[in-house]
């Protein structure tokens, strides 16, 4: 019988078999699978103004002020486009 080096343990071998059966089954194509939309806005890392704002409250302001800029902008190209 072995023994573990590190603690000392007598080491036991248990023989183990595992039998495994496959079927085969069809599946049917869905027809009424769509793919779920992708974001508006991709999502920002929370360290992005790292050295300007430390703090997670802070950060999430931030953010709200980032995406607000972005929907004006985008809407004032729309009406002049």
């Amino acid at each position: 019988m072995a023994c573990s080096v590190l603690l000392h343990v007598p080491v036991r071998r248990f023989p183990m078999t595992s039998t495994v059966t496959f079927i085969s089954k069809e599946q049917e194509m869905e027809t009424d699978v769509q793919k779920p939309y992708p974001p508006l806005l991709a999502p920002l890392p929370e360290d992005i103004f790292y050295p300007f704002i430390t703090t997670g409250a802070s950060m999430h302001a931030v953010s709200g002020l980032l995406v607000t800029s972005l929907l004006a902008i985008a809407g004032m190209l729309f009406l002049i486009l």
